[in-house]
């Protein structure tokens, strides 16, 4: 018996990258820019504020990262920074809980052609998948 696996695999290597861009086609009435975290995985793109504006004149579009003459510019890094590593540890939870799952479906397939459900279950009880 043959288990197809390969979506799961395809999920464990997949490249999901992660940047602040200054969203300047969206003026505030401040005449500021939000700052929006883009996460882009399989082609898609997905943004979500960081809850800071400024003036596009103030943002290095080319380095994606405030001008050194940017008022506040270390406080909106320590946050950019801060958002960054959050959306990193939620990569990689995901990633670990697809990879444990992966190995589970593998599991269940062995065990499937032995039929020797009960150490299947007792793999369940003694390390459970915790989400």
């Amino acid at each position: 018996m043959l288990v197809h696996t390969s979506h799961v695999n395809r999920d464990v290597t997949m490249s999901t990258t992660v940047s602040v861009v200054c969203y300047k086609s969206k003026v505030l009435k401040n005449n500021e820019s939000p700052l929006m975290l883009r996460v882009c995985k399989n082609g898609k793109r997905k943004y979500e504020s960081i809850g800071i504006s400024l003036n596009p004149k103030y943002w290095d579009f080319k380095a994606n990262k405030p001008t050194s003459n940017c008022p506040n510019r270390e406080h909106i890094e320590k946050v950019i920074t801060e958002k960054r590593r959050a959306y990193a540890d939620k990569i990689l939870e995901l990633k670990a809980m697809v990879l444990t799952t992966y190995i589970y479906i593998l599991l269940f397939s062995v065990l499937k052609i032995s039929k020797d459900w009960s150490l299947f279950f007792n793999m369940l009880i003694i390390n459970p998948v915790v989400y």
